[in-house]
């Protein structure tokens, strides 16, 4: 993985999964961490401002699992054993990147008390509009047929169903930030993350980047996002 040179990485098995831990070079007190709930590496720029900062960063592959209840509860597992062999927080923070955002949307509305808070960048938030490819795009075929297996929708079914973050937004209480390209052709924001930022009545903070499309994700500064979240987890009460 791409982190061993500059810091301490422990990899592992966890229920038959890739797993691993990189830690800081000097840990916050209470052991605060980053949950990547995909694309571990990929435009890091926070995770990597998080280590700076003292927050452990922690990843399980549930890869191919489109934020499905058992793959929620593999997270909610990992976090447990995070805790209690990690002696971890036992809030965190999660990052959800693109498909990323079905897993942390749904992680955080099923054990909001885990969650301080959640960081979406580019996120699906509507199966519908991906993969599905219902309204403008067309379908993604192989996650599509996966997403179908995994659910058990249809082209029908799936349109406007509680399935989709984006059509229970009342079940998320966790303060968000949220960064998305208004150019993203791939996850189109009207689709998606607008809706999020209209109809969302919990902490929200948002950047919108004007001529961004799905790539690249992040912000190369991430510092106002880290300021966020340093900021959730002092108000959980952990000194940051």
């Amino acid at each position: 993985m791409l982190y061993h040179d500059k810091y301490e990485q422990i990899e592992f098995e966890f229920l038959g999964r890739y797993a691993t831990v990189i830690n800081p070079k000097i840990a916050k007190k209470g052991n605060p961490f980053i949950f990547r709930a995909e694309f571990l590496g990929a435009f890091d720029y926070c995770d990597v401002e998080m280590l700076e900062r003292g927050y452990h960063l922690a990843y399980v592959n549930v890869k191919d699992m489109y934020g499905c209840p058992e793959s929620v509860e593999i997270l909610h597992k990992f976090h447990l054993y995070l805790i209690e062999n990690f002696s971890f927080s036992k809030k965190t923070t999660m990052f959800g990147f693109s498909r990323g955002g079905l897993y942390t949307f749904n992680y955080a509305t099923t054990y909001p008390e885990y969650v301080a808070c959640v960081y979406l960048d580019a996120p699906v938030l509507d199966l519908a509009s991906w993969p599905a490819g219902i309204y403008r795009n067309a379908p993604y075929v192989r996650e599509w047929e996966q997403c179908k297996e995994i659910y058990s929708i249809n082209e029908q079914t799936v349109v406007g169903s509680k399935l989709s973050p984006i059509n229970r937004l009342k079940s998320l209480t966790v303060p968000v930030y949220l960064v998305v390209g208004l150019k993203d052709d791939v996850v189109p924001f009207e689709e998606n993350s607008e809706k999020l930022i209209k109809e969302y009545k919990g902490n929200l903070q948002y950047v919108l980047k004007p001529d961004c499309g799905h790539h690249p994700h992040g912000l190369e500064d991430s510092t106002e996002i880290a300021n966020f979240i340093e900021e959730r987890f002092r108000e959980e009460g952990y000194e940051v």
